[in-house]
C-alpha cells in the first residue's frame, strides 16, 4: 500500500510545478516527496526497476518534443512507449559535455516551458573549465529538496539524533545548494579568509554547534587550514562534503583532526545527486535510483556488467525542460552489487575512480592521466600541504602550486620536482610555486588541473 502511494507521488508532477500560481504549494510538495523517499528505502530491487522504467518513460517522452533529442531518438528508432526494459533504453547514444556544448540551448531544451515557469539558466563548468548552459526545472527543484530532507534526516537517525526530525546543518560555501535544505546558517567560503569573520563564525559554532557541516572538499581543506592557524576545532557529529573527492591520505588526516566521520555526496550540477556514501563502507556510494538512472559503459557505449570499470553515465528523471539523456559525467567508475549492507539501504554501490578526461600533454603523440600524478603528490604531501594544483596552461611546462604547512621543507621541494619529472619521463620541466591559498570557484570546487 505505502509502496504504491510512494510510486504515485514520485511518478506524478508535484502540484507546485504546474506553474507560478501554484508555487505556494511547494512546502507541501517537499513534505510529500520526503515521505515517498522514506518509503522507497524498503522497496525491493524489482520495485526499484519498475519505478526506474516508469521515470525513464516520462523523461524520454518529454525529450521527444525537443529537436535535438528527437533527432537522437529517430536515429535509433527509439520511442518511450515501446520501452519495456532497460536494455531497450541502452540503445540510445551517449551524450557528452562536448556534444551538448556544440548544440544551442534552444535546440536541446524547451524554451517555451522555461519561459512559462520563469526558469533561470544555469551555467556549470565543474572541474573541466568548459561552461555548459541548461535550464533547471521546477520539478527537479522540488524533488531534490525532498531528497535532501530525507537523506539528512536518515543520517540524523544514524547518529542517534532522535530529539529532532530535522538535524541542524551549517552550509559552508555551497551557494548553489542554498535552497536544498533549511540550513542552520550559511557562510561564503571566501569569508573564512577574513580573521574577524572567522572569529564570529567560530564563536557561533562554539556556542551553538550544528549537528552536521555541509561543504565542499575544497572549503573543508580551507577550514582545516584556518582552524589550525586559529587554534579552534569545531565540533560536529559528521561532515558531509560534496563537489569533489578527497584522496585517502588527506581524508584520513581530516577525519582525525575534526574527530568525526566524513560522508561524501556524489553527483553533478547538471544532472543530480547520484550517490550517497555508505556510513559503513568508505568509498562506496549507494546509488540514488529515486533521482536518476546510472549506467557504466565501455568506450563504445556498451553497458557493462556489475563489477566492471567504465564510463559513468547518468540520466536524471526530473529536468524535462533541459533533459540529459545518457549523459557522460566524465568520471570512471563501476557498480557493485549490494548483498546486505549493514546500513540498511538496498541499492547497489557506485565506486568512483576519478576523472576520465584530464591529461597532461607530453607531446603530440604522448600524454599522461592527471590522476597518475595527483595520487603520488597526495602521498608525498601528506601532512606537508593543505592543497595543491597542477597548471599546464603553458603546454611546454608543468607548474605545481602548493599551500604548504610548516612541515614542508626545501628537501621536499627537491624530491617532488624529481619524482614528478620522473613520472613525466623528463618530457616537461617541472616547477613549484608556494602560495597562501588556491581560489575556490562558485560551485565549491578547486580546479585541480588547469590547462
Amino acid at each position: 500500500m505505502f509502496s504504491f502511494i510512494s510510486r504515485q507521488i514520485l511518478e506524478t508532477t508535484p502540484f507546485s510545478a504546474y506553474g507560478p500560481r501554484f508555487h505556494w504549494l511547494s512546502s507541501a510538495d517537499i513534505f510529500l516527496q520526503e515521505l515517498a523517499f522514506n518509503t522507497m528505502r524498503h522497496f525491493t530491487k524489482y520495485e526499484i526497476q519498475l519505478l526506474t522504467i516508469s521515470r525513464l518513460k516520462y523523461i524520454t517522452s518529454a525529450a521527444a518534443h525537443i529537436s535535438y533529442w528527437a533527432s537522437m531518438f529517430s536515429s535509433t528508432d527509439f520511442t518511450s512507449e515501446q520501452m519495456k526494459d532497460l536494455v531497450y533504453f541502452s540503445r540510445l547514444p551517449i551524450a557528452t559535455r562536448k556534444n551538448l556544448m556544440n548544440i544551442p540551448l534552444e535546440q536541446r531544451s524547451d524554451p517555451a516551458r522555461a519561459k512559462y515557469f520563469k526558469t533561470p539558466i544555469i551555467v556549470t563548468s565543474g572541474s573541466t573549465g568548459h561552461p555548459l548552459h541548461f535550464y533547471s526545472s521546477p520539478i527537479r527543484q522540488v524533488r531534490i529538496r525532498g531528497y535532501y530532507r530525507h537523506i539528512i534526516s536518515e543520517l540524523g537517525r544514524s547518529f542517534m539524533l532522535f530529539e529532532t526530525t530535522t538535524p541542524t546543518v551549517f552550509n559552508l560555501g555551497m551557494w548553489n545548494h542554498r535552497g536544498l535544505y533549511p540550513w542552520q546558517g550559511f557562510s561564503f567560503g571566501k569569508d573564512m579568509e577574513n580573521a574577524l569573520y572567522r572569529k564570529v563564525l567560530f564563536d557561533k559554532w562554539g556556542n551553538n554547534p550544528a549537528n552536521f557541516l555541509y561543504t565542499s572538499a575544497a572549503y573543508l581543506k580551507r577550514l582545516f587550514f584556518w582552524s589550525k592557524q586559529d587554534g579552534f576545532i569545531p565540533s560536529f557529529r559528521a561532515i558531509i562534503f560534496t563537489a569533489q573527492g578527497l584522496e585517502h591520505g588527506e581524508r584520513d588526516e581530516l577525519t582525525r583532526y575534526f574527530c568525526c566521520p566524513l560522508i561524501s555526496f556524489y553527483g553533478t550540477h547538471e544532472t543530480t545527486l547520484m550517490g550517497v556514501e555508505c556510513l559503513f563502507q568508505i568509498g562506496r556510494f549507494h546509488l540514488v535510483p529515486e533521482m536518476n538512472h546510472t549506467e557504466i559503459v565501455d568506450e563504445l557505449g556498451k553497458v557493462l556488467s556489475i563489477g566492471k570499470w567504465g564510463r559513468v553515465i547518468s540520466t536524471p528523471f526530473d529536468n524535462e525542460i533541459s533533459p540529459f539523456i545518457r549523459y557522460d559525467v566524465a568520471d570512471r567508475g563501476k557498480i557493485e552489487e549490494n548483498p546486505n549492507c549493514p546500513c540498511g539501504r538496498k541499492t547497489d554501490f557506485l565506486v568512483i575512480e576519478g576523472r576520465t578526461t584530464d591529461y597532461i600533454l607530453l607531446s603530440h603523440e604522448r600524454q599522461i592521466v592527471v590522476r597518475e600524478i595527483t595520487v603520488v603528490l597526495d602521498k608525498l604531501l601528506l601532512g606537508k600541504a593543505y592543497q595543491f594544483q597542477l597548471d599546464q596552461r603553458d603546454r611546454n611546462k608543468l607548474k605545481i602550486r602548493i599551500v604548504p604547512t610548516s612541515q614542508f621543507t626545501t628537501q621536499d621541494q627537491t624530491h617532488i620536482i624529481s619524482k614528478v619529472t620522473e613520472l613525466l619521463g623528463g618530457a616537461l620541466p617541472v616547477s613549484l610555486e608556494m602560495v597562501p591559498s588556491i581560489p575556490v570557484e562558485s560551485n565549491g570546487k578547486i580546479r585541480l588541473f588547469l590547462k
